[in-house]
């Protein structure tokens, strides 16, 4: 199928099958209720770790459907977003609720993704989640978006993930074999398959993540679509590489590292440890076996990583301000013997991904309030120690809430 034959098929796809499909209404994102996924309101300092906050930046959301861009739009009202989309339907969706909104800070174009430079235009936060792997051409795409994001700027991407897709992947080649294409009858019949199927069936990782086969939208997004690309980690990092483009760091990094969790007590650790991260990332998507989709942050490649790199070592983290991630808390039920709670992060699908609190872990904890530095939160926990025995304690601690995404870290310059 030629480029043009598939850019026709996809737009095709969702001008009868809009996806995400509609709401009733989008309250819970102005209200603050809900949280869009890389919210630079929630997620700014994973961007630029090193820049005071601010809310005035411009975004592009690239493939932004019938309502992604209105959302950040309409959460953070002092940001200046550029939503661009293939398909006329789902922009007159997002057109009719930048209008219910009266959303000043919000712009919308009729373009391909691939032709970005056209709005002639460069952003701060480029946002592109679930486009990229579609592509006929992942590569031109995503050397666009790196041309239009400014040099100082960051990505949010999300591409499909292979390993936890491999039923998905299955159901498509099904579909394939069976000549099915996207009408009523088809995904009605398909749907009712679907749950008919063996519950060992691989595709029973995907439906873990939630019920999002309900809708006959996400059915033939997930399917019946033209062109499906996932992505393992070492494709992810030749990928970026190829395209001028550095990783940062994923957005829930704890799947991918072997400190947290259960690979953290297997007779591989040590093993694991010596890795570069890039192989440590790709071994533990291995070991999980369960991702469906990987999202993280991304940057230029001539950002200088010491604007971005977040690190513990030498004396520089004393001075460094930690608050709350997005979905942290401590997670209700029994402790083990000895702890005082239990931290988890709601956005991690593995229950394994916990971090046991000591009673002087929970004093240091109970003093993260976005305004202490590091060494503030030491002077004022109480814990009686040597300073050097002090220090080293409070480093490992606030290293290991880094790496499980429990806090985020602001650099003071």
């Amino acid at each position: 199928m030629t480029t043009t034959l598939v850019e026709d098929a996809v737009r095709s796809l969702y001008e009868r099958y809009p996806y995400p499909p509609p709401e009733p209404d989008l309250d819970a994102f102005r209200d603050g209720r809900q949280m869009m996924s890389g919210s630079p309101r929630y997620f700014f300092h994973q961007y630029w770790p090193r820049r005071p906050f601010t809310e005035k930046l411009d975004v592009l959301v690239a493939g932004c459907g019938t309502s992604q861009a209105v959302k950040y739009a309409l959460q953070q009202p002092d940001l200046r977003v550029t939503g661009i989309d293939v398909c006329a339907a789902s922009l007159a969706r997002a057109e009719a609720w930048r209008e219910r909104y009266q959303l000043e800070n919000l712009t919308l174009r009729e373009l391909p993704l691939e032709r970005a430079e056209e709005l002639e235009q460069s952003f701060d936060l480029v946002i592109s989640t679930g486009v990229l792997h579609h592509l006929p051409d992942p590569d031109a795409g995503l050397r666009v978006l790196r041309n239009v994001t400014r040099p100082e700027g960051a990505l949010h991407l999300g591409v499909y993930a292979t390993y936890g897709r491999r039923g998905v992947i299955m159901l498509q080649e099904y579909c394939r074999r069976l000549g099915l294409e996207a009408n009523d009858q088809t995904l009605a019949e398909l749907m009712a398959t679907i749950s008919e199927m063996p519950a060992e069936h691989p595709l029973a990782i995907f439906m873990s993540y939630g019920d999002d086969l309900r809708s006959p939208g996400a059915v033939a997004d997930a399917f019946l679509h033209p062109l499906d690309r996932p992505l393992t980690v070492p494709e992810v990092y030749a990928w970026l590489d190829r395209c001028g483009v550095r990783l940062m760091r994923w957005q829930h990094q704890a799947p991918y590292l072997p400190v947290c969790g259960r690979p953290a007590t297997t007779p591989h650790a040590e093993r694991l440890a010596t890795l570069p991260p890039a192989e440590q990332h790709a071994a533990m998507e291995l070991y999980r076996g369960n991702m469906i989709i990987h999202a993280f942050m991304a940057c230029r490649d001539d950002r200088p990583e010491t604007d971005h790199a977040v690190d513990f070592e030498g004396d520089a983290w004393r001075g460094s301000v930690p608050s709350r991630f997005e979905g942290a808390e401590v997670r209700p039920g029994p402790v083990p013997e000895g702890a005082a709670a239990v931290l988890h992060n709601r956005g991690h699908h593995d229950p394994d991904l916990v971090l046991a609190l000591t009673p002087a872990h929970a004093r240091l904890c109970a003093l993260i309030d976005g305004q202490r530095t590091i060494d503030d939160i030491m002077a004022a926990s109480g814990i009686e120690a040597t300073p050097e025995k002090l220090a080293l304690y409070t480093r490992s601690f606030f290293r290991a809430l880094w790496d499980h995404d429990q806090v985020l870290v602001r650099i003071p310059e």
